[in-house]
């Protein structure tokens, strides 16, 4: 048996890194993360009017299960007195984070059995908190991230002989939170009922998941109706609008069917992430009967046939890869001894990266909104190229919202000779160079730390997409 002191060690360290980069890591990692969670919360909060939320909404294909839940929090928060958008946002990865730490709790319980020995089992469970990449997924506001969560916490229901009936319903009503979460979890859903009626044949817990399943697709109806303001039917209209009216192929977003394979190498830190394609391989074709088979290979068939293809689409995958990866090191632990230097130089590789996604923000917009809100004075800002509370055209009014009396007027092609008085907002860091040559114009703001501006070797500074903020007498 593993020692209970150990896991305890290991649960605390995963604690404290899941909460550093919920408060670290902040911003959101895609647009979709902000626009249709926090915009859409903006709306009930009226900070924001439908007109100006992304054209989700107009569609009514964005579920409302993730935002409800989230604004549920926020007026908690707010009965507190708690009303900063920052502040609130910041509470908010916070929570999803400790769900996200207290998902791979549940899973590390459940996949005991999975593993010949204690050390195996004991692999998984390292491997599951302390990949590089964990923490960060889980800090995440997005609904992949939500909807990876709600299945991870279905694992404590599913693999129980006793109480089938009470089992099976908690298990098939978190399955179907999981899917109001994003509709795609049907193909890691589905199939994953399917082993149970193939392999396990308990009818009992069969049955009771599918109601459990329905019950939550019927909460999900009742809250996309209070969301949209009428009855609606997100599935249906997610699929007309992006299969039937071709919205998916209008993104412009389309790759070949091998693209996840070579990105996950890529973007995954090789070669961190060829052990992770490996375990996954190997999982796929050596334990096809595996019930963690039935729960990935569809989910990724599915999405590699997609032309529409993005890394964080695969969040699930990438989230139950360390299991994987576990049960590949102890069915070959003897020859993983023979390379153990190399494996200890990925391990470092490994938590270096750990350190680096948990502390390093997802998005530095949010740190210049952070100093917006710790400078009220600012009332007035005249910004070059492009306005800070917009991106891609719409606004970000949760941001916003704590600066009310804020006014921004835009401007293109600045004359640094002759900048007008007060507050000059840039993007360029070519544009903040020239500004502060300007001797009435002094930095206030910046992307990076002032300290590191100095060290502008190779021109970096001129070449970055570099927001800054000067205040000109």
């Amino acid at each position: 048996m593993i020692k209970t002191n150990v896991i305890k060690k290991i649960l605390i360290i995963s604690l404290l890194l899941h909460v550093f980069a919920a408060i670290f890591s902040s911003g959101f990692h895609h647009f979709d993360e902000h626009f249709q969670v926090f915009e859409f919360l903006a709306l009930k909060f009226g900070q924001t009017t439908a007109n100006q939320l992304p054209w989700e909404f107009r569609e009514q294909i964005r579920p409302w299960f993730q935002p409800f839940t989230y604004g549920v929090l926020v007026k908690c928060l707010n009965f507190l007195g708690i009303t900063s958008a920052i502040t609130t946002a910041t509470i908010i990865r916070i929570f999803t984070s400790l769900l996200g730490w207290f998902s791979l709790v549940t899973i590390g319980k459940t996949i005991r059995p999975w593993f010949k020995t204690a050390e195996g089992h004991l692999c998984a469970i390292i491997l599951l908190h302390f990949s590089w990449f964990i923490p960060y997924i889980h800090a995440r506001t997005s609904s992949e991230n939500f909807a990876l969560i709600f299945y991870s916490l279905s694992f404590a229901f599913m693999f129980r002989d006793s109480n089938l009936i009470r089992n099976g319903l908690a298990a098939g009503f978190i399955w179907g939170l999981s899917y109001l979460s994003r509709f795609q979890m049907i193909f890691a859903i589905a199939p994953l009922w399917f082993w149970f009626l193939i392999f396990k044949r308990q009818k009992s817990f069969l049955i009771s998941s599918g109601i459990g399943v329905i019950i939550a697709i019927f909460l999900g109806v009742l809250i996309d109706s209070w969301g949209y303001g009428q009855l609606t039917f997100t599935l249906w209209n997610y699929f007309r609008a992006n299969f039937m009216e071709g919205a998916m192929q209008a993104t412009g977003n389309s790759y070949p069917f091998y693209w996840y394979l070579r990105w996950s190498f890529l973007r995954g830190i090789p070669p961190i992430s060829l052990f992770f394609i490996f375990g996954l391989i190997y999982l796929w074709v050596k334990k096809w009967r595996h019930p963690l088979t039935w729960m990935t290979l569809p989910f990724f068939i599915f999405h590699s046939l997609v032309s529409h293809k993005e890394m964080r689409f695969i969040f699930f995958l990438c989230a139950l890869a360390p299991i994987a990866l576990a049960l590949l090191i102890e069915e070959y632990r003897q020859r993983c001894l023979e390379y153990k230097k190399f494996f200890i130089f990925v391990l470092i590789l490994n938590f270096i990266f750990l350190i680096f996604a948990a502390f390093r923000p997802a998005n530095p917009a949010i740190n210049f909104y952070s100093f917006m809100y710790t400078h009220p004075e600012i009332k007035i800002i005249t910004a070059y190229d492009e306005n800070p509370y917009t991106m891609l055209g719409l606004n970000l009014n949760y941001y916003k919202s704590d600066m009310p009396e804020l006014q921004i007027t835009t401007a293109q092609n600045p004359n640094f000779l002759e900048l007008p008085k007060g507050y000059n907002f840039f993007t360029k860091g070519e544009w903040m160079i020239e500004a502060k040559k300007n001797s009435k114009c002094e930095l206030v703001y910046s992307a990076y730390p002032h300290w590191i501006i100095g060290f502008n070797y190779f021109n970096w500074v001129k070449k970055s997409r570099f927001w800054s903020l000067f205040y000109c007498s």
